[in-house]
């Protein structure tokens, strides 16, 4: 998740979207903060906690979180339950080339197959390799 688009969120949101402690101060949070994640409309001087807004961990690092069932067929894959894992950040489940752990994209998922619901496709460990429909 990302801090809220909107001036209502706190000190708190951003220590957790950072995964910093909750005795982190703002000069720690922008520390801790990538630039890539600032949204630039509200990044302005990094100097006050509205500069938080909209502020995107993920995006920062490339991904975006991605909530998939998985198993050792398409039919497990699609009637599984959903977790989150990580792809590449602005692309669609069928468009992705790469789906991880982590939201730093360091930890490739295993092999197996995995699916949003509508489509799954076979990860074998470092690429797509097969698209299926689930009914």
């Amino acid at each position: 998740m990302s801090v809220p688009n909107n001036y209502s969120f706190s000190l708190q949101d951003v220590q957790t979207e950072l995964n910093l402690g909750s005795t982190a101060s703002l000069q720690d949070c922008f520390n801790a903060a990538r630039s890539g994640g600032f949204n630039s409309t509200y990044q302005g001087s990094k100097d006050r906690l509205r500069n938080f807004r909209a502020y995107d961990r993920n995006k920062s690092y490339g991904t975006q979180i991605q909530s998939v069932g998985y198993g050792g067929s398409s039919s497990n894959a699609c009637g599984s339950t959903r977790f989150n894992f990580y792809t590449e950040y602005g692309k669609s489940w069928v468009n992705t080339n790469s789906i991880w752990t982590n939201y730093q994209g360091t930890i490739k998922a295993p092999a197996q197959w995995y699916s949003d619901g509508y489509a799954s496709r076979y990860w074998n460990g470092s690429s797509f390799t097969s698209l299926g429909s689930c009914s």
